[in-house]
Order: structure tokens, then C-alpha cells, then sequence
């Protein structure tokens, strides 16, 4: 990938007082009059305090990789500092000045050494952790309905793309390609065929490039094939010769990333710090789609199949659904051996005629047919989960026996579970006819 934004950050003289809270990873956008727009991000690390100024980082601009910020001072609200053209010492840097918004916002103005004013705003950057294991989704085939799951990433640039016996081609000069869809965390296969001297890449989310290109023989580098451009580091590189097919299965999880290249892992559960250059946006709490890097050189991809991973709470929410259509058939069956394990001890269970029941109660009306349900049938739900505690409010509609006379009512419900040893156990029931 070549560097097209060049810039750097003049420092100014200033107090040593600090402003606490800007280190950290910072998500920025930026804008240049009324056209262009585009992401950007940079890091500050050291040490915060009334004294300090040991702070530095790293800087992302448009395009290319994060570099060093030799230096950040923060004065009261304000900050400012250069970040040095690469490779270029000789070359006038450009100028920050910035100021805090809030604790977690930031805005202000970068002087390019182009001399253009680049306006910034900025937040906080997401920490994106991820509680307990994960599970997978079903694989579904990125290629399985043609280009329709595609787009051009500018349409104004042409599309070199084309899709021919399961072979995603790209012919140059062409713009990068996007899916419609987008995704969260997920586990991705891709197999890739590297022309020599070719060069393209992978964005995780539209915002972290797995670097793709010729590589065989050389040693790893975060910009060579497998890294994250400019962010992290393969452990080896095992590439295959230009012309072969090669394999890719990529793991992210929150900001946590493992890459095999060939059946080897060469990046095992590292964090990834921020977006890299060419991101389509710097939003990296959001989920964003797959995009392949089209405008460098001719590539060919095959098999892209992506595993989402399920969403965690909707898994709850459909295990409380489940729950409870599972006690409503056994109130039907009158099946108490089901309905003591789905219900809690400590029931509270209130009827829409106000009876007050416990679990024992409970259970004993439905086992003496004091009250027979014929039928409870939901109609609408919904459940927010807590933690181990799911509050849920729905509607449902009943037909029962009660003293000998068929009743047929809609009753709303307001339910309260709590999860216990793998399993999702009511506490408390309270229903009111609807009207």
C-alpha cells in the first residue's frame, strides 16, 4: 500500500499542566470543506498527571500506516502535536491543535504540510470486550449470489470486478469492493491467488486491513502478507509462490484477532489497536462490512465464507422464549415434573383475578385440574436480559377450565426469570386481562 496522505505535526511550546484523560485510542474523523471526508485515529500513551509531559503515540492519517508522535503536550483543555513526514525529516510537518469536548470527545483543526486544514472531531475509541465464549453462526457463502452481494466502494470509479466459475477477479485500474452485508465479530474464510508483485487486502469491518500481497521468501512485517497494516506483526510467514492459491481463516472477536495463513497461525488473539489507512470509516463500535482492495493490483479470490457470531443476548432472549413456551405446554400436558424445574423456588405467581400463588401452589392447581389449561398460546413477547435476570412483558392467549365452565381470555404479562445451572427459571408471573 502507498502513503498518499502526507502530513506531520508541528509541536508548539507550551504548559506542563495536564488535562487527564487523553491517553488512549482516539477515532477521528476528518473533513476538508464541503467534499472530502474520511476517517483517521491515533493513539496517546505514557504517563498522565499535574507534571507531566511524558506523553507520545501514534498517528494515523488518510491512507498508509500509523507513525510515531515523538511528543504530546497537553495544556488545561488543549493539546497539541507534530507527527513527522516518514522517511522525510527534511520535510515541513503539519500542525494539531486540539481541545477536549467532554471527557471522551475531542475536536479541532490539522494544518497539513500541504498546507490544506484538515477540521477534526474525535471520540473515544471503544474498547470492544467481548464476555465468555463465543459461538459461531452457520457459514454463509460471500459469493453465493453473485455480484448482487456486492458493491463498488466509489461508483465513480470503474469496477474492475468480475465473478467467473466461483473466481473473484479484479482487473486494474478498479476501485475496492464491498459487501452489502455487514458483520460484527465473525470467523472468515478466504483463499487468495497473489500475481507476483501483487498487492491487495482484506477490511475486517471496512476498517483493518489483512494485508495481502507477494510475499514468498520474505520475513514478516505487519505491512507485508498476513499482517495488520502497520498494527501487528505475524509471528512468521509462511506465503506460498506468486500464482498459487493460498488460504486465509481470520477470527475477530471484539478487537481481538487470529490469523492462518496455510494452516498456520501467524496471529494469535492480538489486539488490534485501531482502523489502518484506507478505512472506509473510523465507527469501530459498529459492525461494517467486508471490503477487498481493487485499486492496486490484479487479484483473484475464491471460497469467501463467513461465520458470523451469534449474538449473545439474542441467544438469551430465545432461551426465555423458549422457556416459556416450554411451561406453557407443560401447564396443558400437566406435566409437574417439567414445570419444577422451570420454575423458581421463590415464585410469586398472580393470576389475572388477583390469586396470589406459590410454586407449590402453583403446581398443585395444575396437577389437580383446580385450573385446566386446554390451551395458552403467546402472541407477542419481548425480553430484556440483565445479566442472569430477563424481564420480559407480552401477551398471550389462554382457555381454561374453571369450575367446570370453558374460559377463553387475552391476558398481558409482566414475567421476571433468572438463569440458574444452565437454565432459565420463572420467579415471578403477574397477568391482567387485556382490554
Amino acid at each position: 500500500m502507498t502513503v498518499a496522505f502526507v502530513a506531520g505535526w508541528l509541536l508548539a511550546a507550551g504548559a506542563s499542566i495536564q488535562a487527564p484523560g487523553l491517553v488512549g485510542r482516539w477515532d477521528l474523523t476528518m473533513t476538508v470543506g464541503d467534499t472530502l471526508r474520511f476517517p483517521s485515529w491515533f493513539e496517546v500513551t505514557g504517563r498522565e498527571g499535574p507534571m507531566s509531559t511524558t506523553l507520545a503515540g501514534r498517528f494515523q492519517g488518510r491512507f498508509g500506516h500509523a507513525t510515531p508522535i515523538a511528543e504530546i503536550i497537553v495544556a488545561g483543555t488543549e493539546f497539541r502535536f507534530d507527527w513527522p513526514v516518514e522517511g522525510r525529516p527534511r520535510d515541513r510537518p503539519s500542525r494539531v491543535e486540539g481541545s477536549f469536548q467532554g471527557a471522551d470527545a475531542i475536536s479541532g483543526v490539522l494544518i497539513g504540510s500541504d498546507g490544506l486544514r484538515y477540521a477534526f472531531t474525535g471520540v473515544r475509541a471503544p474498547r470492544l470486550e467481548r464476555a465468555g465464549p463465543v459461538r459461531f453462526g452457520p457459514a454463509i457463502d460471500l459469493l453465493a449470489d453473485g455480484m448482487a452481494g456486492w458493491r463498488i466502494r466509489d461508483p465513480r470509479e470503474r469496477n474492475g470486478w468480475r465473478l467467473e466459475n466461483g473466481v473473484l477477479a479484479n482487473e486494474p485500474p478498479s476501485a475496492d469492493l464491498v459487501s452489502v452485508a455487514t458483520f460484527r465479530d465473525f470467523r472468515l474464510h478466504a483463499e487468495v491467488n497473489v500475481s507476483r508483485g501483487g498487492n491487495s487486502g482484506i477490511y475486517l469491518r471496512g476498517r483493518h486491513e489483512v494485508q495481502v500481497q507477494d510475499d514468498f521468501g520474505n520475513q514478516p512485517g505487519s505491512r507485508r502478507m498476513g499482517g495488520v497494516y502497520g498494527q501487528i506483526t505475524p509471528t512468521s510467514l509462511p506465503a506460498r509462490r506468486p500464482g498459487e492459491w493460498q488460504e486465509f481463516d481470520i477470527t475477530l472477536v471484539g478487537r481481538r484477532l487470529t490469523v492462518m495463513l496455510n494452516g498456520v497461525t501467524i496471529i494469535d488473539g492480538a489486539e488490534i489497536p485501531g482502523i489502518t489507512g484506507g478505512a472506509l470509516d473510523s465507527d469501530e463500535g459498529t459492525p461494517g462490512p467486508l471490503m477487498l482492495q481493487g485499486d492496486h493490483t490484479g487479484i483473484r479470490y475464491r471460497n469467501l465464507r463467513i461465520e458470523p457470531v451469534l449474538d449473545p443476548e439474542a441467544d438469551q432472549v430465545a432461551e426465555v422464549h423458549a422457556a416459556d413456551r416450554a411451561r406453557f405446554a407443560a401447564q396443558v400436558s400437566r406435566d409437574t415434573a417439567a414445570l419444577r424445574n422451570l420454575l423458581g423456588d421463590e415464585l410469586v405467581y398472580i393470576h389475572s383475578n388477583a390469586l396470589i400463588e406459590s410454586k407449590a401452589h402453583f403446581i398443585e392447581t395444575v396437577a389437580t385440574g383446580r385450573i385446566r389449561y386446554d390451551e395458552v398460546v403467546p402472541l407477542e413477547s419481548t425480553y430484556r436480559i440483565y445479566g442472569a435476570t430477563a424481564v420480559g412483558n407480552g401477551k398471550v392467549r389462554v382457555r381454561v377450565q374453571l369450575n367446570g365452565q370453558a374460559v377463553a381470555v387475552d391476558l398481558l404479562f409482566t414475567t421476571v426469570h433468572v438463569r440458574r445451572q444452565g437454565r432459565w427459571e420463572l420467579i415471578a408471573w403477574q397477568s391482567t386481562r387485556a382490554q
